[in-house]
């Protein structure tokens, strides 16, 4: 009990079972039996005359509980139980029975006949509940259900609305023939509304939301039983086959054939030799897909296999002894003794001359760069099928001793990006190694140099060349000024360059929330963190402060936040709506001046889209969050589980038929593709899908695994090559794969198989460009203690997914090491960094301070959150011992809290006064003994542990999923929070498959970052050489590829197992390629446009030392302070990429399209080029290296390209 402002508050009750069932309890009437009662009340109703088709008896002071019998052996239960729980067809009450004067106290009887009934007397109607108990039905009376008993008030009060819920659905079934689950997302709240003008607001309120998605599918099974006991036709409607967990059918399920992992010849080579490669299969594609398939890789410039063994051959040999090394040669020099290079193979290595000159007494000395072999990169030992590959890469020895020519042993002929394979004896070179990311990218034949040899510019320079007025950008605020008291960045306005001073002006953004509480009026609880206020201040600052860019749009205050401006600062995403004038907050609709700023872009700005393959695909987290920045639109997602897939298709953004599903085996669906099935092959054809992305399963691979050789994890293990065939099947533009960290590394000492820098060599030897991140998800917004690897692939030529940036800090805990791996010379790769950041990481309380407080959870029902209820329901003991878990300090668990009470010696007599001898008795066995997180509480400073598909708190490894506060194991809505699934995601199947959905999902703010990096790279300005748009009806004729058109029609194929369609490739006149990827000297006007839009030669040493100072004070282990460790590079030149001693460590580097290099500061991931070429007419005139610019530059590029295309033909799975 507590008091405030003169007022007594009294706790709800939480019991849990009716005190009737309570040792030494006492009712407060005498009990009667029913029967007894029942005559009693029939003669009072006959006395005071009362008529009526029904006998009905009011029942007071009631509480409904379970049978004395199972686990939950005399719970409390609300009604909704009856309908929903499996065998649960009985229930007890007890209550008292009134009829006028007569009252009689009944306990334990029992009933299983509920009916609802709206009040038609009043204006707005009311609900009334009846039950019929055993004796009811025979002798035809009923009790109508008056006030609760206080212990059963939590339990009553959401049956209502929940039965309220069933009479409006019945009358929705009513009014409309055909109901689906997506007619709940706004026209059933538009039609109460329009029905109900009267009595409707307060119980709308109560659920808060307008979309009823998610309320339907929680409470499916008493809507599906309240609808068919009205109208038994009711129980046809589609809405059930969506949502009825025991009733999914919504898409079509396909039986299993295979027992294999299919792969592809070209993925089948690469893996064969791997430790789970007995799980493998090869399968060929049908000629006529291969025909397709071919045409596909040509059309993007990938390196055609040849048949003839002397193909592009160029001969090899000594070279005659007159001949001396010159600019652009490659040379061979011996292996170096006590190299830290030891995994490599060959005695002799290569080098490429970039230049060459003489010393005063005529020595000829080289500058070079190394050409890598594959042992040489993260490919690491595993198996590459081209040994005569070589790999240009970004390690030069421009800083140390030349390299004498004396050295040289002879020259290497090299066949530099061939069009077609070289026969097996001759070295070619195609692809750069860069060794500052661990990634692979197409060589750019204009650009084959190192960084050293380029123009270094100045802070100022790199700012004036790379923005523009009004541009958005951050600002490295520190300490001594930030509000935050530590290093911060802060989104500002850039308003003008002082050529003079070197110094850039920025306009200041004021973040509502935080710096303007004193002059609101109203409540900050809904405004975002990542809310800007316009302001009237400006500044002038060093460039070197400057940093990336960021996203802010203008809204007025009757708008919606639209996606992702609405996920809180994940995507550098940020929007204002006041400006702060005279020291008073105007809306933005009010000002009556113009705002020199470019916005950031929507989601429906690209006039191109990527088009989607979701393989693994779950409950669509990662394909819906990688929509939400626009750059890509799925047609269609694969997974075996069946609930998964309905959630998939019931979250789909254009509707239940925009797109198609697969339910069934990833192996199934590529055979049904390789043999062009025309039942399968039309939903996802060659070249109409550029985009793949999949999380392949990660229990092969997880830490937690003891039998990792076991048949099961092999099976999931093998199924990483799964995305690299259907990459290699379908060749698209961009790839994305997502698993464990874990699945980097050797799986154990006596397997040394890499399964994941196989994938890389697979993957590279495609022809691809790949890289490799490593993201935290508490580093973009989400609260859970989640790291997740993902793998980047692009097409040749194309612009890789720039590094995600960090938003979130990191938690004091989380400041380690973690690297990926290491690479062959020792050095560790894919370390995690520490930044400043925007905004600090977000705690397990913060994510969830919305959420309303359940208590114990056993209710399992909550309206404004349908899914804010436990996927199990904990036994009673379980419960209780979660009550004595210690709310503070922080973090406890069952070890912590009996160490803490006392020495070992004192223990035994503590034990019993603290927690009863029956929990040490029955659990210590499960906790003390093994130690670990058993019973623990999440900290609410802290981070929710990661998600996983069962929670368990008896388990000693990830047992840690208690509330902080409450006597409960974490809900699903809650598991949601930590995931980032948005609260109008609808989850669809048993409460178990639920949890599972979320677990088995990727975190929601990563997939919305690698969303925007994806963004980053698909630009209106790219010009790529796509030959098909989303349409994907079959019969249809596809769109051409370019000005040359290259039609592809359906045509019935004859002789193969019937007839089958396939696809008939025509080309009427001569293809003409976008790219041409083969060397050779670019256009001139081309390669001069490109120097002036893109990062060209930026040096921005400020900058790096400026992040590295905000950096200091903070606590490191002994591995991170070695940002560049000393090596005697007497022993071995190559050992790492050399810097000058007076210059700055080198810096992150990656090649972009034109092969312009691009460096960004050590702290930063990225500096991104502008985000929009469209012209912004601002009230000062741009800068000159904005003149001329235009949408239409640049070589012809169809707009309907990529553009969603409606679907006109039903639902969009495979019937």
């Amino acid at each position: 009990m507590s008091s405030k402002k003169g007022h007594v508050f009294v706790a709800p009750s939480d019991l849990t079972h009716p005190k009737s069932v309570f040792e030494g309890g006492s009712p407060p009437w005498p009990i009667t039996q029913e029967g007894s009662a029942f005559q009693a009340l029939k003669a009072e109703r006959n006395t005071q005359g009362l008529d009526g088709d029904y006998v009905v008896f009011e029942l007071q002071e009631f509480r409904v509980y379970r049978p004395d019998s199972g686990r939950l052996a005399n719970e409390l239960e609300p009604l909704q139980a009856l309908r929903t729980v499996p065998g649960l067809h009985k229930l007890l009450f007890d209550g008292i029975l009134v009829c006028g004067n007569v009252r009689r106290y009944v306990q334990a009887v029992e009933f299983g006949v509920l009916s609802n009934e709206w009040n038609p007397d009043v204006e707005a109607p009311t609900l009334s509940t009846y039950i019929q108990s055993n004796l009811g039905e025979q002798y035809g009376f009923w009790y109508k259900l008056g006030e609760p008993a206080s212990e059963y008030r939590r339990y009553h009060k959401p049956y209502l609305w929940i039965a309220s819920f069933g009479l409006h659905v019945v009358d929705y079934l009513y009014d409309h023939k055909s109901v689906c689950l997506d007619d709940f997302k706004q026209h059933f709240h538009d039609w109460l509304r329009e029905k109900h003008q009267v009595g409707i607001s307060e119980w709308l309120a109560e659920y808060g939301r307008t979309d009823f998605r998610v309320a339907v599918s929680a409470y499916v099974e008493y809507l599906y039983h309240e609808s068919c006991s009205i109208k038994e036709s009711f129980g046809n409607r589609p809405m059930w086959k969506e949502t009825l967990p025991w009733a999914l059918a919504a898409v079509k399920v396909w039986e299993a054939k295979t027992s294999k992992t299919i792969c592809s010849p070209h993925v089948y080579e690469c893996f064969r030799r791997s430790y789970f490669g007995d799980q493998l299969e090869l399968s060929e594609p049908a000629p006529e897909i291969a025909a397709v398939q071919e045409k596909r890789k040509k059309e993007l410039g990938f390196m055609k296999a040849s048949t003839d063994p002397k193909a592009e051959k160029i001969s090899n040999g000594v070279t005659p002894n007159d001949w001396e090394p010159s600019k652009g040669d490659v040379v061979a020099l011996s292996r170096e003794a006590n190299s830290l290079w030891k995994k490599s193979k060959a005695d002799i290595w290569m080098a490429y001359v970039q230049e060459t000159h003489r010393d005063k007494k005529g020595e000829l000395f080289l500058s070079i760069v190394w050409l890598y072999g594959p042992e040489d990169t993260t490919i690491d030992m595993e198996h590459y099928p081209y040994q005569n590959e070589r790999f240009f890469s970004d390690h030069c020895e421009c800083s140390g001793p030349k390299r004498p020519a004396s050295d040289v042993l002879d020259r290497v002929d090299v066949s530099w990006c061939p069009s077609v394979m070289p026969a097996n004896d001759q070295i070619f070179v195609r692809t750069k190694y860069c060794s500052q990311n661990e990634s692979f990218v197409t060589l750019d034949m204009t650009d084959r140099s190192c960084s050293c040899q380029k123009e270094s510019r100045t802070a100022f320079e790199g700012i004036v060349e790379t923005r523009k007025v009004g541009d958005t950008v951050y600002f490295l605020e520190k300490k001594a000024q930030s509000p935050t008291g530590h290093d911060t960045l802060e989104p500002v306005v850039i308003e003008s360059f002082d050529y003079l001073d070197q110094a850039v002006r920025i306009r200041r953004l004021l973040r509502r929330a935080r710096d303007c509480s004193t002059l609101e009026i109203q409540s900050f609880q809904n405004i975002r963190p990542n809310e800007l206020v316009w302001t009237e201040e400006t500044m002038l600052v060093r460039a070197d402060r400057i940093a990336h860019s960021c996203n802010i749009r203008f809204l007025t205050t009757k708008e919606n936040v639209p996606s992702p401006y609405n996920r809180d600062g994940v995507a550098d995403c940020w929007y204002i709506r006041t400006a702060l004038i005279s020291d008073q907050l105007q809306a933005f609709e009010e000002i009556t001046f113009k705002p020199n700023m470019s916005e950031g872009f929507e989601r429906t700005d690209l006039e191109v889209k990527l088009v989607g393959l979701s393989l693994f695909s779950g409950g669509g987290s990662f394909d819906r969050s990688l929509e939400e920045c626009g750059a890509v639109d799925f047609v269609l997602g694969v997974d075996m589980f069946s609930a998964a897939m309905h959630t998939w298709k019931a979250n789909l953004r254009g509707g239940p038929t925009s797109a198609s599903t697969y339910c069934g085996s990833v192996d199934d669906y590529y055979l049904a593709i390789q043999q062009g099935d025309p039942d399968v092959y039309p939903h996802a054809r060659i070249g109409q899908i550029t985009f793949i992305c999949g999380g392949s399963p990660c229990q092969g691979y997880a830490r937690m695994n003891r039998h990792k050789l076991s048949e099961a994890s092999k099976r999931n293990s093998s199924h990483i090559t799964t995305f690299a065939s259907n990459v290699d099947l379908y060749s698209p533009l961009y790839a994305i794969l997502e698993n464990v960290p874990e699945a980097a590394g050797r799986i154990s000492k006596d397997i040394p198989d890499n399964p994941f820098a196989q994938l890389i060599a697979c993957l590279v030897s495609m022809g691809y460009q790949v890289q490799q991140f490593k993201l935290d998800a508490w580093s973009h917004s989400s609260s859970q203690s989640r790291s997740r690897l993902f793998l980047s692939v692009a097409a040749p030529g194309l612009k890789p997914l720039p590094p995600p940036t960090s938003t979130h800090s990191h938690p004091p805990t989380k400041t380690r090491v973690n690297a990926i791996g290491k690479l062959p010379n020792g050095e560790a790769f894919g370390e995690r960094t520490v930044v400043v950041t925007p905004f600090a990481y977000t705690t397990s309380e913060a994510a969830s301070q919305d959420l309303p407080s359940i208590q114990d959870s056993r209710v399992q029902t909550c309206i404004p959150y349908p899914d804010h209820i436990n996927s199990t329901i904990s036994k009673w003991a379980d419960r209780r011992l979660f009550s004595l878990i210690p709310t503070y300090p922080y973090g406890q668990t069952y070890v912590t809290t009996l160490k803490e009470m006392a020495t070992f010696n004192e223990m035994s007599r503590l034990k019993e006064t603290v927690m009863p001898q029956f929990f040490l008795e029955k659990q210590i066995r499960h906790t003390e003994e093994s130690g670990g997180k058993s019973y623990g509480r999440i900290r609410p400073d802290g981070l929710f542990p990661t998600i996983a598909t069962v929670l368990n708190p008896r388990c000693k490894y990830v047992g840690q999923v208690l509330h902080w506060r409450e006597p409960r194991v974490m809900t699903i809505q809650e598991a949601r929070r930590a995931q980032g699934i948005p609260d109008d995601v609808v989850l669809i199947g048993t409460l178990a498959e639920k949890l599972k959905i979320t677990g088995n999902g990727v975190d929601y703010s990563l997939g919305l970052t690698l969303g925007y990096s994806l963004r980053q790279s698909v630009s209106p300005n790219q010009n790529y050489p796509i030959p098909y748009n989303r349409s994907g009806h079959s019969g249809q004729e596809v769109i051409a590829v370019t000005k040359g058109r290259a039609l592809i029609n359906y045509t019935t194929v004859e002789g193969i197992t019937g007839s089958r369609t396939f696809l008939n490739v025509e080309s009427t006149e001569t293809t003409e390629r976008f790219r041409n990827h083969t060397p050779g000297r670019p256009d001139i006007s081309r390669k001069q446009e490109s120097r002036k839009n893109n990062l060209n030669n930026l040096s921005m040493n400020k900058i790096q030392r400026a992040l590295s100072e905000a950096t200091e004070g903070q606590r490191f282990s002994k591995h991170e302070k070695k940002a560049h460790r000393s090596i005697d590079r007497s022993s071995r030149h190559r050992a790492l990429p050399n810097a000058a001693p007076d210059q700055e460590p080198r810096k992150r580097t990656r090649q972009n399209t034109t092969g312009t290099e691009l460096v960004a500061p050590a702290d930063f991931s990225k500096i991104p080029e502008k985000l929009s070429r469209k012209s912004i007419t601002t009230n000062t005139s741009t800068t000159s290296n904005d003149e001329g610019d235009s949408e239409d530059e640049g070589p012809f590029m169809p707009k309907q390209l990529w553009k969603r295309v409606t679907k006109t033909d039903g639902v969009g799975s495979f019937e």
